[in-house]
């Protein structure tokens, strides 16, 4: 029922074991799942119990993950890092949620190093606030996506920072909410693949510029 969609750089033996992680925990959690890994290093091992796809093509976040979520087909997608370990009843969680808000399509899980909060669904756009968007945990309807438009949500200008900004702004231009669900958690170990990341400025460089100049575009 869900496809889950993570991309990976494994560069160390580390991190590759990071990703497995990810994946054992999806697994274990919950029986209906697919995992499609998008891994940026051409000769990294296979991952276990889960599909591993090499694209042929320089690394960049948002067109690496339309590959991810175009090789599968499930009607529930869980777009997320591979630092991330969900707890037991995540992924039922957020797919109850989706069903119970049909306004609401995108939801993302509470990361358990956050502060508790008293209400299940606390929506907003802001991307700041605490949960949301962060660790790139986030799980849709793929009829979303596909209402949207996969390049819209996703925009490919965004190789990696301020991706996660063109998405709110994306989910607040057509009047959807993304919902917070505190009853869903998470660990996120913190961008443990982007540390120390030879070419991280070259990922982050003039991405504000590209930003502003996309927002100025849906604002003209």
């Amino acid at each position: 029922m869900i496809d889950c969609i993570i991309l990976s750089y494994a560069r160390s033996r580390e991190l590759h074991k990071m990703t497995q992680r990810a994946i054992d925990s999806l697994i274990a959690d919950f029986d209906g799942v697919t995992v499609y890994v998008v891994e940026t290093k051409d000769d990294a091992e296979p991952y276990r119990s889960a599909q591993t796809i090499y694209p042929k093509t320089e690394f960049n976040y948002n067109k690496f993950l339309k590959i991810g979520v175009s090789s599968g087909s499930n009607p529930y997608v869980f777009v997320l890092n591979n630092d991330i370990k969900a707890h037991k009843g995540c992924l039922k969680e957020l797919m109850r949620w989706l069903d119970v808000y049909p306004s609401v399509s995108p939801v993302n899980p509470l990361l358990s190093q956050h502060r508790e909060f008293k209400d299940v669904a606390n929506e907003g756009y802001s991307i700041w606030m605490p949960g949301h968007l962060c660790g790139w945990a986030v799980m849709l309807k793929r009829s979303t996506i596909e209402m949207i438009g996969m390049d819209r949500l996703w925009d490919s200008r965004f190789k990696f920072w301020f991706q996660d900004n063109a998405y709110g702004e994306v989910l607040k231009q057509r009047g959807l909410k993304h919902a917070l669900i505190t009853t869903a958690k998470l660990d996120h170990y913190e961008s443990k693949t982007l540390h120390g990341q030879e070419n991280k400025q070259e990922l982050t460089h003039d991405q504000k510029d590209s930003f502003d100049e996309w927002l100025g575009s849906l604002e003209n």
